[in-house]
């Protein structure tokens, strides 16, 4: 078999390879995260749902502080919507609105990232003790998309630190009062 033809058969092998890897991770993909902030229920959901509070904590909103924020429809609960454009890869561009809004338990949020990927965004509150226990979840469905599945394991690793650091920014806010110096996460640095 002369070189070439070993060599086609070499890249088909491995694009074989690579997509029954993929085909066998799972179909989805769900990264959770949980903090305790000592404020009440109400506080703490009131920044949840309000999307113009979101950079004031946000890890990304750092990245770049040239980025574009567009707003519409109501300030906070369902149908409120943010979009945003960054020329930094981190930042990138997409949108959040906001589909199920439940006071003091439940916000629910449609992520569109880019064009393509769409992922559902939760927060769920809970009291707990003299404080609020929050939860911040993403979940994305990847369907037949190879590349989504491949690298689906590895997104509790990437958005499981930015919503980490969120958490953190989050909490600092609310506990101090004062407006926080959204942090970037280590893969960032």
């Amino acid at each position: 078999m002369n070189p070439f033809k070993r060599a086609v058969l070499a890249v088909l092998v491995i694009i074989f390879v690579v997509a029954v890897t993929a085909f066998m991770m799972p179909p989805s993909t769900r990264v959770s995260r949980f903090i305790v902030i000592d404020r009440d229920i109400e506080t703490v959901f009131s920044m949840v749902n309000n999307h113009r509070e979101f950079n004031k904590w946000s890890p990304w909103a750092r990245l770049d502080p040239g980025a574009r924020y567009e707003f519409s429809g109501p300030d906070s609960g369902v149908g409120a919507n943010m979009r945003w454009w960054s020329r930094n890869r981190k930042v990138g561009r997409g949108s959040r609105e906001i589909i199920l809004s439940i006071p003091k338990e439940r916000v629910d949020l449609r992520l569109q990232l880019g064009r393509r990927n769409e992922a559902l965004v939760r927060f769920n509150l809970v009291k707990h003790n003299q404080g609020t226990g929050l939860t911040w979840s993403f979940h994305i469905e990847h369907g037949t998309n190879l590349l989504s599945r491949f690298f689906g394991p590895a997104l509790d690793t990437w958005v499981g630190a930015d919503y980490e650091a969120g958490l953190k920014n989050l909490k600092v806010l609310l506990e101090k009062g004062s407006e926080v110096q959204a942090t970037e996460n280590k893969k960032s640095a």
